[in-house]
Formats: structure tokens, sequence, C-alpha cells
């Protein structure tokens, strides 16, 4: 499945919900860009979401929906809510209990017993999530029995950032989530509707492994350009790289400014022809409007596979060791190891098909034929070779019906 830039978690799960790309959703980061205030603020409410969701065309059409744990889904406007909230602080439970349909996270706590979450940096930080997930989503539709439940895995991204890909630990993380979707696939079972249900399992992003960071931030600083405190606190910037990952967006606060534009566009060039060809490469404007990515930002930078972005406070140098990470994501979707997986089953989809590859653009597409939802504003297509005759149909219709 061929994703969206930069192939980051957040960016690609309001997709795989809207059927547009980043700049027009409004998701374009994980986390919200705002140097003077903290670089690790997630985007968590369903209000950063500027296109319509397929929870809220579900909703539109009187359908009971759901969500456990997934990105941006604060005060979405569902029928039962279990935000997700990966802060790096030991009240987590609390902080999505906030955030959930008034009762339901304490009811669902009391038949589970006590919900102890850790801070989602742990090593085993989304082991006890992804079980409170599981275990939320599986009493939820023995309950409810919602017509669209939307919920998010965490671990095995987490194990791949940790121990880098292709590893016992990450092996082991597939098994668990593997049992996990099992306990759903039994939910729906005893709910006693296996046979109308459809499961969709995606992937948001494939994996590199990396050796060492970059942080151009660190040249700006040399340059002037960015102002740090004695912590590596910003105190002053004119110009900012926000690192994705495998990609960065520069950003400048006056974008009226052509000297200043001038500037920056001489200094990082002729650093990256000097001493980082072949490492970095410049993502023009005109690149990133193609893609749907960074609105607002100057350009964009590319690391070669081995290398990323930090996100972190400015380093004293551009170059850095990769600790802790020896995984990261974030690069352009035409990155084959960015790449990532796809299974559809159950009701309305033909058994059997193989397809070589599709984009995530086209699922939410998909999921509104199966639903019969209006999703006008999605730029993907649904996946009518997957479906079974009476969803093509559905399709059929729904097209007829546009103007």
């Amino acid at each position: 499945m061929l994703g969206v830039y930069p192939t980051l978690t957040y960016p690609s799960h309001t997709t795989i919900v809207t059927g547009v790309r980043p700049a027009r959703h409004g998701v374009v980061s994980n986390f919200i860009f705002a140097p003077s205030q903290g670089l690790l603020n997630w985007y968590l409410k369903s209000a950063d979401i500027q296109t319509k969701t397929l929870w809220e065309a579900a909703k539109d059409k009187g359908l009971k929906t759901a969500i456990v744990t997934w990105p941006a889904s604060y005060g979405a406007r569902v029928d039962y809510l279990i935000p997700e909230n990966l802060a790096l602080t030991a009240d987590i439970a609390d902080l999505i209990r906030q955030g959930s349909t008034e009762g339901l996270f304490e009811d669902l706590a009391k038949q589970f017993g006590p919900i102890t979450l850790l801070p989602i940096n742990d090593p085993a930080g989304c082991i006890s999530l992804d079980k409170m997930t599981t275990d939320f989503a599986a009493e939820i539709m023995r309950r409810y029995k919602p017509n669209l439940l939307f919920m998010h895995l965490l671990d095995v991204d987490h194990e791949q950032h940790i121990s880098g890909i292709d590893t016992p630990q990450v092996f082991a993380s597939f098994e668990r989530i593997d049992t996990l979707i099992g306990s759903m696939i039994e939910a729906t079972q005893q709910a006693g509707i296996l046979d109308q249900t459809t499961f969709i399992i995606v992937g948001d992003h494939g994996f590199l492994p990396v050796h060492a960071s970059l942080d151009f931030n660190a040249l700006l600083v040399k340059n002037g350009l960015l102002s740090v405190d004695q912590a590596g606190k910003i105190v002053q910037w004119s110009v900012f790289v926000q690192g994705n990952g495998g990609s960065a967006a520069v950003y400048v606060k006056d974008r009226n400014d052509r000297a200043l534009i001038a500037r920056v566009n001489e200094t990082l060039r002729s650093e990256i022809t000097s001493r980082y060809t072949g490492i970095v490469r410049i993502i023009e404007r005109e690149q990133l409007d193609q893609l749907g990515a960074f609105p607002g930002a100057l350009l964009a930078l590319e690391a070669a596979d081995g290398y990323y972005f930090s996100s972190s406070s400015p380093k004293p140098q551009v170059l850095n060791p990769s600790d802790p990470f020896r995984g990261m994501h974030g690069y352009l979707p035409t990155n084959p190891q960015m790449a990532t997986g796809f299974i559809a089953s159950g009701s309305g989809i033909r058994p059997g098909v193989v397809i070589p590859s599709l984009r995530m653009l086209d699922i939410a597409p998909t999921i509104a034929t199966l639903l019969d939802l209006e999703l006008p504003s999605a730029e993907g297509v649904p996946l009518v070779g997957i479906l079974t005759p009476q969803q093509s149909r559905v399709q059929q219709s729904a097209l007829s019906r546009q103007p």
C-alpha cells in the first residue's frame, strides 16, 4: 500500500479515515508546529481534521459508531469514544478517561480491573495500551454492536523504533497483535454478528533501519537564524526545521521576508551541496504541493536510507548518533520500504482476491461503499475489485447520484 507524505502515524491515520492527503485534512505531522511552545504536542483533537471523516459520514446516516484509541479523536462525534493519548507522563489513563464518552471508561475499567498504562516512551509502553484497546473494543462490540469501529494497535511500531526491523522483539509483537485481532473476531462471534462484519486491517507505514540522525536546526543556530538557551529550549526563531523522521519541513516565520528566504535557501543548499550530498536532498515546494504535504513550508528535506531528522530540541551539531532509535519512517511514500499492508475480509469482500498494490487514499472510499456512506471530499476511489457484486452495485449507484 502506497502511503502519504510524510509517512507518519497521525497524517496516515487521518488519510485512512478521510481519503484525502494531509495538506487537505490538516494533520500534516504527528506534532503541531509550535517551536516556541514545545515540539511534542500531538494532534489530539478531531477538530484538527479539516475534512469529513468516515465516522462523521456514518453518524450523519444514523449509524452507530465507536473509536477506541485512534489518532486525533478527542471530541470525535461518535457514540462510544475512548480517544488516543501518547503522553510521556504517568497519568495517561486519566487523560484518556477525561476525553472518553461520559462514564464509558469507568464502566469498562470495572470489568477489566484497574487500568495501568506506562508512559509511551517506556519499552513496554504500548503492550498495556494495546491490551486495554482490545479489551475495551471487544466489549463495546459485544454490548453495542456498532456499525463502524476504529481501533489502533501500536506496539509493532514501538518495537521497530526501539529494536529495529525484523528482530525477535518485533516478531513477538506481531504475534501479540495477531492474538488481539483474534480477540476482536471472537467478540463479533459472541455478539452474533460475525457473518455481517467486515474486517479491514491496515498498516500506516513501513520502516527503515537507521544509524544516525540529522538536526539542521544546529545549522540555523550557527548562522543566527534560531536562538536557544543553555538547555536547548528555543528562545527565538525566524526559521525552523521540523523533523518528521525520514523527512523534515523548513518553515520561515515571515514568508514575505524575501531577504530571509534567500538567506535560508543559500544556507541550506550550500551546506547540503558541500557536506551532505547523498545523505540529504531538497524536496521543492512544487513537489510538496503535488504530494499534498507540509502546507506553509518553504521546502522539505528528505534523508537517505539509514538517516533521519531529529524532532527534539536543537543539538549542538547536525549529525548525531541515532540513539535511542534503530528503526524509522516518515520518508517519501515512493521509498519501497515505506510500503505497508492491507487485508480485507468478511461481509462484502470477495474471498481470495490478491491485489498487487493500492493507495492509502482508497481505503476510506472503500469503507464508504461498504456502508453506503457519502464521502464527497475523498480523493481516492473504492477498491471495486475486492468487493462482492452486490457491494459493487452499491458503489455504481452512489456514483450515479453524484452531480
